[in-house]
């Protein structure tokens, strides 16, 4: 899930994902679905009118406020996690303990 963790470390303010191949599926369903901050396009097919249908969603004034106000508060979980006392910082610390033993 490399793509949608940079999307949100980098604050886009919207994020359009396409399927292609591997875990691609589940990411899409991932960033719209679970967390909210993105649209997959119909069907996981490149077309104008799905990337129109997409980008109408993501301007919408209610939906577009969500998308933008879900992926603010990720990445702010995100920034967190991973400063200084953050839970992946701990945690990369506990197996970076457990290897060097």
């Amino acid at each position: 899930m490399g793509s949608p963790k940079k999307s949100v470390g980098t604050s886009f303010s919207w994020v359009l994902y396409r399927p292609f191949v591997g875990d691609n599926g589940l990411n899409v369903r991932t960033v719209e679905f679970e967390w909210k901050v993105g649209l997959g396009l119909p069907n996981g097919i490149f077309t104008k009118d799905g990337v129109m249908k997409a980008m109408e969603s993501i301007l919408d004034p209610c939906k577009g406020v969500q998308i933008r106000s879900n992926l603010k508060a990720l990445k702010d979980l995100a920034l967190k996690a991973s400063g200084p006392k953050g839970s992946s910082t701990i945690n990369f610390n506990s197996l970076k303990e457990l290897l060097t033993k």
